[in-house]
């Protein structure tokens, strides 16, 4: 069994604002050597706050021109909407030689499975879709563990909203060192990664990573190349992961 707490929150200037808090229960199955099928559920909280004031609406256009001035035109029953987030994924994945090695991951997961209602509009009804995610990735290993390429794609589909990221990370172990306490020893390694990746059509993705043992702090940029770009002037966005991975530990007897 494990367990985690997933944290996300996304934010489109002052207009929109989507948070989840949700914890993640896993149980893993050994199928064959190295080998394991794990099956997780999520369950928490999805909230979405929606600026009213921000934004142009098709009543402030005065004929010419738009008015900031005019009435929205628009009666909102809340401008917060909170749910509850119930999710559920299976992964099969493949140990390597070495601890902590994942030569070969693929999974499907499945979100908004109680499809909450999101809409703001008095006797509105939107029913949020399911999502449908699947992702791979497989660890390469090479010059005694000291460089590794990892290939992953996603794929996402929300009705008939549709995406596919692909592309690849590269790692450098930059050095270990090793750490006796009182109960256990550890050996912390130091790995610096870059890659690109590639959603269909939309954009191209620069990725820089670093990872300290059960630590992992990322940082992405999103260049957006389709016919968007005019609107968000090619800025793109920037997207930042902090990862903590506990470690596995037993508990000796006292008597």
């Amino acid at each position: 069994m494990s367990i985690g707490l997933n944290l996300y929150d996304e934010q489109l200037n002052d207009q929109f604002d989507v948070t989840t808090v949700s914890g993640i229960a896993a149980y893993h199955l050994p199928i064959h050597k190295g080998g394991q099928i794990s099956t997780a559920m999520s369950f928490g909280y999805y909230g979405q706050r929606f600026g009213r004031n921000s934004g142009s609406w098709e009543n402030q256009h005065n004929g010419l021109f738009y008015d900031p001035d005019l009435p929205t035109g628009e009666q909102f029953s809340t401008l917060n909407r909170t749910a509850f987030a119930v999710g559920t994924g299976i992964v099969y994945s493949l140990a390597g030689k070495h601890e902590g090695q994942k030569l070969l991951q693929f999974g499907m997961v499945t979100h908004h499975l109680g499809r909450p209602d999101v809409s703001f509009l008095v006797d509105g009804s939107a029913k949020l879709p399911i999502r449908l995610a699947l992702h791979g990735s497989s660890s390469l290993y090479f010059a005694k563990q000291k460089y590794m390429i990892q290939p992953m794609f996603l794929f996402q589909k929300q009705r008939e909203f549709q995406s596919f990221n692909i592309g690849v990370m590269g790692f450098m172990r930059l050095k270990e060192s090793a750490k006796t306490t009182s109960s256990f020893d550890k050996v912390r390694t130091y790995r610096l990664g870059a890659g690109l990746f590639v959603r269909n059509g939309d954009a191209m993705i620069f990725n820089v990573a670093m990872q300290m043992s059960n630590w992992n702090l990322g940082l992405a940029y999103d260049v957006t190349t389709s016919a968007l770009k005019q609107n968000n002037q090619s800025r793109g966005a920037f997207e930042i992961q902090l990862q903590y991975m506990i470690p596995s530990f037993l508990l000796s007897s006292r008597y």
